[in-house]
C-alpha cells in the first residue's frame, strides 16, 4: 500500500506554490486559471474552439487542452495521440515539449513526461484528497484538493522549475473533475 509522502519544511518554505480552479461558470466546468500564492492568475486553460477530427488516436473527437497567459496568448497545447493507451503530447511554441500518459485503468496514474528536464510519476490515490508525484522514486509534487474537487493546491519541491509540468497538472486536475 502506498502511503502519501509529506514533504518536509524546506520544501514548505521553498516550493513554490500554484493553485488550479475550475471555472464555475464555464461550459461544462471546462476552463480554468492557473493561479500563484497570492492568488494572481498566472494562465488560463480551456479546451480548443477548434473541433478535434474523429479519427482512431482520437475516436470521441476530444477538443486540445489550451494555456493561454496573462495576455490570452496560447503558450501550451495538449493533444491526444493515442486512445489506447491514452497518451497526450506537450506542445509549446509548436514543439513538442513531453508526453502525458494514463498508466491506470481507473484514472489514479500519470506518467508526465518532459524532455531535458525529467520523469514524473503522478499518483490520484482512491478515497483521499492528498495526491503526490514523484520523479525516481522521490517525491517532487504534493497536491492537496481542496476546499472543493475543483480547486487544487500544489507544491512543487525547490528546483523544480518546469511550466510543462505545472500544465500537464492542469490538465490532469481537468480529466480528474470531468471523468471521474
Amino acid at each position: 500500500m502506498l502511503r502519501y509522502p509529506v514533504p518536509d519544511d524546506e520544501c514548505v518554505q521553498k516550493g513554490q506554490q500554484v493553485f488550479f480552479t475550475i471555472d464555475r461558470e464555464s461550459d461544462r466546468h471546462s476552463a480554468g486559471d492557473i493561479l500563484d500564492a497570492e492568488g494572481h492568475r498566472l494562465w488560463r486553460y480551456r479546451r480548443s474552439d477548434n473541433p478535434t477530427p474523429i479519427s482512431t488516436r482520437n475516436p470521441f473527437g476530444k477538443p486540445d487542452f489550451v494555456v493561454a497567459d496573462a495576455s490570452e496568448k496560447d503558450v501550451c497545447l495538449i493533444r491526444r495521440e493515442s486512445f489506447l493507451p491514452s497518451r497526450f503530447s506537450i506542445i509549446e511554441s509548436d514543439q513538442p515539449r513531453g508526453t502525458l500518459s494514463l498508466c491506470s485503468i481507473l484514472r489514479s496514474r500519470y506518467r508526465i513526461c518532459i524532455h531535458d528536464v525529467g520523469t514524473w510519476t503522478f499518483r490520484l490515490t482512491l478515497f483521499t484528497v492528498f495526491f503526490w508525484g514523484d520523479a525516481d522514486g522521490v517525491p517532487s509534487v504534493w497536491v492537496r484538493v481542496e476546499p472543493s474537487k475543483m480547486e487544487w493546491s500544489v507544491l512543487l519541491k525547490p528546483g523544480v522549475s518546469a511550466t510543462s509540468l505545472v500544465f500537464a497538472l492542469a490538465f490532469i486536475h481537468n480529466e480528474w473533475w470531468n471523468y471521474s
